[in-house]
């Protein structure tokens, strides 16, 4: 019986280094919303892994900021409560 992370191992693609190759993922998607990345992909002229990583990698960049803004406006009204209630 072969691991997943052997099995992994073994589908990543040769030109990556295995620094590079540390994490992968693999998701089901629609074939009409492939296509339409795939288009996209070449509309910019790059790698359609690229595009991905990309758009992955600023909707991770735009939650994150989100994420943090919301924590400092709780923060600071929690300190209000807390002035109120003292």
């Amino acid at each position: 019986m072969t691991s997943k992370a052997s099995q992994e191992q073994n589908n990543k693609p040769e030109n990556l280094t295995e620094k590079e190759s540390d994490e992968f993922v693999t998701i089901k998607i629609p074939r009409t919303f492939l296509r339409e990345w795939e288009e996209l992909a070449n509309e910019f002229g790059i790698p359609l892994e690229e595009l991905l990583q990309d758009s992955i990698e600023e909707i991770l960049k735009s939650y994150l900021a989100e994420s943090s803004s919301i924590d400092e406006y709780l923060l600071k009204k929690n300190a209000e409560l807390y002035r109120r209630l003292a």
